[in-house]
């Protein structure tokens, strides 16, 4: 399957292909391949560098996600010390629940993730967000990190608001795109 038609952000497209071009011919890149200063500015600023943890026994068996390297959106989201901490220290209680689902499903189904949702906001109005997640890890198959993007738009102009998700995604074995194909 080719899953680059399926991101409709041209900074989140940029993002995959260069998760692609790292990856090589493996089944997903080592977190050492990811450069994020290899990217243009405009996608480094949405782009987010996860460290799967393991968690502590009594936590169970979910791991933790520790922020490694974060764009400028992210710091402005997350706030300026966020490169470091633990995504459950910086993240807002429902966000959280989401973004750990979402992050533990790539963890653990080996998938590439992304979504698009639409934040209503309390004051009125809504946010469009966009979300890819790509998983990160070792040569065996082990997803030890992820790489991700988040891309806030502007609410359109006319048309309704209503809360949205939509969302797709892809296991690596049967991911087909090759660095080529962005060409």
């Amino acid at each position: 399957m080719h899953f680059a038609p399926e991101i409709d952000h041209p900074v989140l497209k940029a993002l995959f292909r260069h998760w692609v071009a790292a990856r090589g011919d493996h089944l997903m890149p080592e977190p050492g391949a990811i450069d994020l200063s290899a990217l243009p500015p405009d996608v480094r600023r949405h782009a987010v560098v996860y460290a799967c943890e393991p968690a502590a026994p009594a936590a169970g068996d979910c791991p933790r996600f520790r922020l490694v390297k974060v764009g400028e959106q992210a710091r402005e989201r997350y706030g300026a010390d966020a490169e470091g901490r633990f995504v459950d220290e910086v993240v807002r209680a429902h966000d959280l629940d989401v973004l750990t689902r979402v992050l533990e499903s790539v963890r653990r189904d080996r998938v590439v993730h992304c979504y698009r949702t639409m934040i209503t906001l309390a004051g009125g109005g809504a946010v469009p967000r966009a979300k890819l997640l790509l998983p990160l890890g070792t040569p065996d198959g082990v997803v030890t990190g992820v790489l991700g993007g988040l891309i806030q738009t502007q609410a359109p102009d006319q048309g309704t608001l209503d809360d949205t998700y939509h969302s797709r995604f892809v296991a690596l074995d049967a991911l087909e795109d090759r660095p080529e194909h962005f060409r």
